[in-house]
C-alpha cells in the first residue's frame, strides 16, 4: 500500500483527485512546498473541525483546508482557517485546489524556492510597480487568484501580491537581471535581492 492509499485508509475516504495529484507529483519537492509555507505530510493530513487541513502557513498563523462537504469533488475549493480561543474559523479563499497550488507555487518561488529572488514592498503613496506595469512588461498574467497576479518569466515567475508587494524569482542571475530590466528596476532598487545581498 502506498502513502496515499494508507492515508485514505486511515481517513476512511478517497482524497479529491487534485489533492492526490498535488501530493503524488510534487509533494516531495521542497522548493514548491517547504521554501516558505508547508504542505502537510500525507500521513499527517487530518481534520480541524469540519475541514481537512493539507497546507500550513510558515508561522502557523493560518492553514488551508477543504470543507468536509466538498471532499467528494475532484478539484474542490480551498478555505483559509484560523484558530482563536480553541475555535476554528474558515474563510473561502481559492476556487480550487489547482488554483491554490498555482498561487502557492508562485509564492514559494519568490520566498526562496528559486535561487535568484527579489522583493519590493512599496508604500501606497509611492507605488511604481503594480499589475498594470507588470502586464506592460510581461504581457497578460498567467494567474489571477485572490489578490495575486503572477507572470511566467524566463526561468521563473513574477508576482504582484497586492498591497504594494512585488516579487521576482528565477533560476539564474542573467534571467533575474533581464526580467528586472523589463520592469525598469536596477538591482539596487529591490528591497531585497539574493544576487546583491547573498553573494
Amino acid at each position: 500500500m502506498d502513502e496515499l492509499e494508507a492515508a485514505e485508509s486511515r481517513l476512511g475516504f478517497a482524497l479529491p483527485r487534485a489533492l492526490r495529484t498535488l501530493h503524488g507529483r510534487t509533494g516531495r519537492v521542497k522548493s514548491l512546498h517547504a521554501a516558505h509555507n508547508r504542505l502537510v505530510a500525507i500521513d499527517e493530513v487530518d481534520f480541524a473541525d469540519d475541514h481537512l487541513v493539507f497546507y500550513e502557513e510558515n508561522q502557523d498563523v493560518v492553514v488551508w483546508a477543504i470543507a468536509r462537504s466538498r471532499l467528494s469533488e475532484e478539484d474542490p475549493p480551498v478555505d483559509q482557517g484560523q484558530l482563536a480561543d480553541d475555535e476554528w474559523t474558515f474563510y473561502s479563499e481559492f476556487a480550487s485546489v489547482s488554483e491554490f497550488a498555482c498561487a502557492q507555487g508562485a509564492w514559494q518561488a519568490v520566498q526562496g524556492g528559486l535561487p535568484f529572488v527579489g522583493v519590493v514592498q512599496q508604500p501606497a503613496d509611492a507605488r511604481r510597480l503594480d499589475a498594470a506595469a507588470m502586464t506592460k512588461a510581461f504581457g497578460a498574467p498567467s494567474l489571477l487568484a485572490e489578490g495575486m497576479s503572477a507572470w511566467l518569466v524566463e526561468g521563473g515567475v513574477a508576482i504582484d501580491a497586492g498591497d504594494g508587494y512585488v516579487g521576482l524569482a528565477t533560476r539564474d542571475a542573467a534571467a533575474f537581471e533581464s526580467a528586472s530590466a523589463l520592469l525598469g528596476l536596477e538591482l539596487g532598487a529591490w528591497d531585497y535581492a539574493t544576487a546583491r545581498d547573498d553573494p
